[in-house]
């Protein structure tokens, strides 16, 4: 049990018992959270260096949390053991979905890109590029879908399109946050 002396900087994330904690001075804290006191402190199961200004809530999925903010790109973080996996570009900072193999993001420019989500493009750098992309800057809307594998873009006109992936596994909304008992 030790006491988190940096400060929060975007709500933390939730599966179950368990927080993920985005702090100011770069890290991910991984808390468990039946036990702890204003005493002692909280129960801090990990602690992983993600750097950047984590200023988003952690998008969780089944296996991972991915840390994102402004201008910090994403990290891939093992949700188990609070090792980084990959790391995209500092331009590739919002996240917008996910399913159960890739990732959803936007970059800066109103770029969507696909990560795969389990795994580098460079193991050995654990950096990870863009599978793909295409420029859709004029849905400027950020739309965040943390409960199903759905990817909903907005534009500030009204229009909203809702995306899936073609694999027929997911013609019908996939959940992809856990379950409040994992």
């Amino acid at each position: 049990v030790q006491k988190l002396a940096d400060p929060i900087s975007a709500t933390p994330g939730r599966a179950g018992l368990f927080h993920y904690v985005p702090l100011g001075s770069g890290y991910l804290v991984a808390v468990e959270g039946s036990s702890g006191n204003l005493v002692g402190g909280a129960n801090v199961i990990w602690r992983a260096p993600v750097g950047g200004i984590a200023n988003r809530t952690p998008f969780i999925t089944e296996n991972y949390v991915y840390s994102h903010g402004d201008n910090s790109g994403v990290v891939c973080v093992d949700r188990k053991l609070g090792d980084i996996v990959w790391r995209s570009d500092e331009s590739a900072d919002h996240i917008i979905g996910a399913n159960n193999e890739f990732l959803y993001v936007r970059d800066r420019q109103g770029r969507f890109l696909v990560y795969d989500a389990k795994r580098p493009t460079n193991p050995t750098t654990k950096r990870s590029a863009p599978l793909g992309g295409i420029n859709l800057a004029e849905f400027n809307v950020n739309i965040t879908n943390t409960a199903s594998d759905r990817v909903y873009l907005a534009a500030d006109n009204g229009l909203v399109v809702c995306l899936r992936d073609m694999n027929p596994k997911y013609a019908r909304p996939v959940k992809i946050c856990p379950d409040a008992a994992v």
